[in-house]
Parts: C-alpha cells; structure tokens; sequence
C-alpha cells in the first residue's frame, strides 16, 4: 500500500502562507499608502506604544522585540498590547499570532483558560487563530474531547502557527471495487421522480443528484450536513446519512468509469473525485474510506481532509 507524505507539510506550507496573508506582518493590515505616510503620533490600539515608534515614517520597518517597548514601531496594531511581547522575535508580536490569548483582551490569563472551555479548542466555526483548524479540541490526538485535552492545553496553551497537535494526515490506495452483481434486479433503480432514487438491490434511497449537498467538505462537517438534511424539499425525509463503503461500492460497476455506475442508472452530477464513507481505515487512527467516483477504487484518507458527500438513508 503506498502512502503520500503526511498532510502535516501541507498544512505547514498553508499555515506558513496564512502567516503571510492572514497574520500581521509588515502591510498586513494597513494600506501602502498608510505604511508610507505613517504618523509618529498614531497609536491604533492605545498600549502606549506609537504605530511608527522609530519615527521613521514607515510602519513595521523596526517593529518591538523581546520586550522592547521605546524607539520600535507597534508590533501589532489590532490589540492592546503594552509589554510587546514577541517570543521568537520575528517581528509580529506574540497577541497577533494567538499564543494563548483566545479572547483576544492583549493578555494570557484564566479567563483565555474559560474561553478554552467554553470553546473547547479551535475548529472550522470557531478560529481566534488558525483559519480552519480540523483538531476540534482533541489536542491530544486520542479521538475523544475530555479533561487529558486540558492538561495539553495548559502545556502548549493553544494552537498557534508554530505547535500544530492535529494528528499526522495520510492518503493510500485500498484496491479496486468488487465485482458487479451477476443477476441484479430488474428494474435495478426506481426514480421516484422527487428526487430520490431507490436502489433495488439493496433497499436502500439515495438522493438523485449526487450532490444534493453541493461540494466537499471535511469528515465530520460531511457528516453533520447529511444528518440535517431533509430531502425532498416537501414531505422531506430527515434520516439521511453518509454511506459505509459497502454501501457506496454497491453502486459500482467495475465496468464503467466517469461515473463507475450501471449503464441504466438515473443519477445527476456525480463528482468524478473522492467519496467519504463512515468505514474506518482499520490501522491509522482518525482514518476512513473514500471511494474514487471515476473508476470506483476505493482509498483512505484523513478526517481532516476534503471529500464530496452523496447522502443515503433507509427506507425502513
């Protein structure tokens, strides 16, 4: 089974880009023509330390350092931020790059602590820092949110571009579908004409258009989003959910490709890419199964990785 590298060096160079287009640095947040035209008497966030504190007429061209807080221009301009503090000393200062401070108030103290808790970590909706961070409290990489998380929290005390606790990202091949029926139903498929289709062979509804939620998602969004949806519109069902792989694979025939379905098959708009199932990937921790809807093959990827949603339910 080949593996590609772990996601964490994707992540990596994405955070190493965000650190460029979305944390402070020098013209992060102010125009040219305000860097260029600083005044020595502005003081954005009201610590006490000058926007342009070397009087230089240029923001960010010596921003403070380890402490210092005279003759240095403000080393982030968004929050109060007296002591300007800035560990690495790479010139943004530590309160714009997170480090800690969830609530944003310029200090780290208990109450980032309550904000932790109240939040329980950084995620898609709620991202003080990263944008879209798929760890979802679980800092611990242990597959569960509970109090062992706490102890990493107080360790690292939050996710910033330099410690990243997401637990490592791996993508592989699995094999090819299984073989098709020999003797499917016939008709194998009903169109019930509101946009669902059963499937004969299995008894099981799936909606019409394969992307009746349209585009991907992450694992666990892709889930949630198939369990609120209620399909079809008038007199909707609301027990969908994501397929397992043996549901999914159901489908295929290894015979066809772009889409792997039966020739007869009355589906919309299948996604040519990468299907999540529940079925867990076996030996690697927060792993599961896709399904490649060009040829079929079946692969395994991360939770925290992208996948396209096609959303199925029981009919009893």
């Amino acid at each position: 089974m080949c593996r590609a590298l772990p996601c964490f060096f994707i992540c990596l160079v994405l955070i190493i880009t965000s650190s460029f287009l979305a944390l402070p640095g020098p013209l992060s947040t102010i125009s040219l023509d305000h860097a260029l035209a600083a005044d020595s008497t502005t003081d954005t966030d009201g610590d006490g330390i000058l926007d342009d504190g070397d009087n230089s007429g240029v923001l960010f061209d010596n921003p403070c350092t380890s402490g210092e807080t005279a003759g240095c221009d403000d080393n982030c301009l968004e929050f109060y931020n007296p002591e300007q503090i800035d560990v690495n000393s790479d010139g943004n200062g530590d309160i714009c790059e997170c480090k800690g401070d969830f609530e944003a108030d310029g200090d780290v103290d208990g109450t980032n602590l309550s904000q932790i808790l109240e939040h329980f970590g950084r995620n898609p909706y709620i991202n003080p820092c990263i944008p879209e961070d798929p760890c979802t409290g679980d800092f611990d990489n242990d597959d569960d949110v509970d109090a062992d998380d706490i102890t990493v929290i107080l360790e690292e005390f939050g996710r910033n571009k330099w410690f990243l606790p997401c637990p490592p990202c791996f993508f592989g091949f699995v094999g090819p579908p299984p073989a098709p029926p020999e003797n499917p139903p016939d008709p194998r498929f009903i169109d019930h004409g509101d946009g669902t289709v059963t499937d004969n062979l299995t008894g099981l509804m799936w909606t019409k258009n394969a992307q009746q939620i349209f585009w991907k998602y992450h694992w666990a969004t892709a889930v949630d989003l198939c369990e609120s949806l209620v399909y079809p519109e008038i007199d909707g069902y609301d027990n969908w959910r994501l397929p397992t792989l043996e549901e999914l694979q159901s489908l295929i025939d290894v015979n066809y490709s772009n889409p792997p379905l039966p020739p007869d098959h009355p589906f919309q708009n299948v996604a040519p890419f990468l299907h999540w199932t529940t079925t867990p990937y076996p030996t690697i921790h927060e792993h599961v199964h896709y399904v490649f809807m060009t040829t079929g093959h079946t692969f395994y990827h991360c939770k925290a990785a992208y996948g396209y949603i096609w959303p199925v339910r029981n009919i009893q």
